[in-house]
């Protein structure tokens, strides 16, 4: 008797520890009452790489950005920097910060966001653009691999210091999507279709596509190859229609 009590008590102890070490790993989504300034993880890249000699060349790109997933929110940004020489002759020096808000729904494949964006450029006509926009969207898949999701929305953008200093209406049609290659590789592809509605037949449309190499799980080192695309229809002043970087960065997480 005293044998069998032994043992159920040693079982319930034993599956005690196993309960509470699966709540310990179960993931909880930070609580909405929490301060902003609260949960957040992202990564901080950096990338520099350039020629001396004959040829005089220095190009360097960073970034920083950032996720929070509440019970009723989910809030992004992503802030880039470009600076590139030629011979002593500055070619890039354009800077990009984005943040949006998912505002989640009842229904978990719906939500409503807000978006807005700041840029700035040297080599463009107007010193600064800005950009605001909301609206439905739909997460078509989310499982343990792949995640994907849509969203459709109305809004505007003014370019400060440019030839036209107007808001001008746009909509916005994007996608973006988060793939699992390997436990140690990841694909992130996002795309932004901005049509004119002022003018039916202008448009510009940005995208995205980033590789993910964890090169040390210990201090979450990362390695990003990726490429940037933004391309606009009618550009300003001597600008080309498409606006292309590549890079290569190292990435450490928080």
């Amino acid at each position: 008797m005293c044998r069998k009590t032994a043992a159920f008590v040693t079982g319930l102890a034993l599956c005690g520890g196993v309960m509470a070490q699966d709540e310990e790993e179960a993931p909880v989504l930070v609580e909405s009452e929490t301060g902003f300034f609260t949960g957040w993880t992202g990564n901080v890249a950096f990338g520099l790489y350039g020629s001396d000699g004959n040829t005089e060349r220095l190009n360097l790109r960073g970034e920083v950005d950032g996720e929070r997933d509440t019970d009723k929110h989910l809030t992004s940004f992503l802030t880039t920097y470009s600076y590139a020489e030629d011979e002593g002759t500055t070619t890039e020096n354009k800077y990009n910060a984005k943040i949006r808000n998912d505002f989640k729904l009842e229904n978990p494949e719906w939500f409503i966001f807000a978006q807005g964006q700041l840029e700035t450029d040297k080599f463009q006509d107007w010193d600064q653009r800005v950009s605001l926009f909301a609206g439905p969207g739909h997460v078509f898949i989310d499982d343990d691999k792949t995640k994907l999701i849509g969203s459709v929305g109305l809004g505007a953008v003014r370019e400060f210091g440019g030839e036209d200093d107007d808001w001008t209406p746009e909509a916005i049609i994007s996608g973006s999507l988060d793939h699992k290659l390997t436990e140690h590789q990841h694909i992130k592809a996002s795309a932004e279709l901005l049509p004119n509605l002022d003018d039916g037949g202008e448009y510009r449309l940005n995208s995205r596509l980033v590789w993910e190499l964890l090169v040390d799980p210990e201090v979450n080192l990362k390695l990003l190859a990726g490429v940037e695309d933004r391309y606009n229809s009618d550009p300003s002043g001597n600008a080309d229609h498409n606006d292309v970087d590549f890079f290569i960065l190292l990435s450490w997480g928080y």
